[in-house]
């Protein structure tokens, strides 16, 4: 039987340090558990000590990941969290109540109002303006007139349901996941909401998703779904 209380699920590659802050600071009884791409700095160690749930990668891809998590989840409400001390916790309780209230999916933003992105202090953004680009492409091909808008493709941290999750049918490897969120909901018109996130610069390890490489393979997707849409 599927448990009524919220499945979350923490995506690690080598974050140890921010695994076990976010660990310590979860304080709603969420069904935890890890999906791992295959970490060597202790982090599998400090799971099987913890006695917590956790899934290593066979293929190590983002897209890969978001199917591991969503067939190992013991409830329909799924919260995909990314535990690198950049964002605060209490956004997993805010998903929650979303997810509880009916949505399909809950997306996550830096770019609205009450939320912020670490690249908002400097003067050039390319994260950010990558983003904005990438969002406006998205509303001007997909988006219908009465669907509500989305800001944020690229912020990882977001809640769905998995019977929902399902259906969209994301592709089963790369990178392109959190963009094929975005296209699908619009697509498909599932009850979607977003809500303001705060992110701060990563203060300890590297990014696991090189700029210039990943971007240039989210492009390459999104120009795909462009040209087959029938005009």
């Amino acid at each position: 039987m599927v448990s009524k209380v919220t499945s979350l699920c923490l995506f690690t590659f080598n974050e140890l340090e921010g695994l076990k802050y976010t660990l310590k600071k979860i304080k709603k009884n969420f069904l935890v558990y890890v999906i791992d791409a295959g970490s060597t700095d202790g982090t599998i160690e400090y799971l099987k000590k913890r006695k917590i749930r956790f899934f290593i990668q066979k293929r190590k891809d983002y897209n890969d990941a978001y199917y591991l998590a969503a067939s190992k989840a013991k409830s329909n409400n799924l919260i995909i969290f990314h535990p690198k001390k950049t964002f605060s916790i209490s956004i997993i309780n805010e998903i929650d109540k979303r997810l509880n209230k009916g949505y399909d999916f809950v997306f996550t933003s830096r770019m609205i109002k009450n939320a912020y992105n670490e690249e908002d202090i400097n003067l050039i953004k390319p994260r950010k303006w990558f983003g904005i680009l990438l969002s406006i492409t998205t509303k001007i091909f997909f988006k219908k007139k009465n669907q509500k808008n989305l800001s944020d493709p690229l912020c990882g941290v977001r809640g769905f349901k998995i019977n929902k999750f399902k259906n969209i049918r994301l592709k089963k490897s790369g990178v392109t996941a959190d963009l094929e969120f975005f296209l699908k909901v619009f697509k498909y018109d599932l009850k979607f909401i977003e809500v303001p996130i705060k992110e701060k610069a990563r203060l300890y390890g590297k990014t696991n998703f090189p700029a210039i490489r990943t971007g240039s393979k989210i492009l390459n997707y999104l120009f795909n779904e462009v040209v087959r849409i029938p005009f």
